[in-house]
């Protein structure tokens, strides 16, 4: 994720990614879904591990979306593996965002 605003914290972005994942997750899933997530302030991204490959490319979906006032961009990670997805785990996250 591009864009982090300086000094946002784990427990912040955490935070809002599960309240963001729990809108079509549901509450308890979406607690499960971030497994580990690193900041680097200085560069303003953020590496965020989610608990499945369909989940972090039902994430992508989220490219633009604000966190705290600001758009965040959401890339796939250099080792995604498209050929590992079956075509009907891909539905996307419903909004409202």
């Amino acid at each position: 994720m591009g864009g982090i605003i300086r000094g946002t914290t784990d427990p912040e972005l955490r935070g809002w990614l599960t309240e963001t994942l729990s809108r079509s997750l549901g509450p308890e899933a979406a607690k499960l879904a971030v497994l580990s997530i690193h900041i680097n302030s200085d560069k303003m991204y953020a590496f965020v591990e989610l608990n499945s490959i369909e989940l972090t490319s039902a994430m992508c979906q989220l490219d633009g979306i604000k966190f705290k006032n600001e758009v965040i961009k959401v890339r796939r990670p250099n080792d995604y593996r498209p050929e590992l997805i079956s075509e009907e785990s891909l539905a996307p996250i419903p909004g409202p965002y």
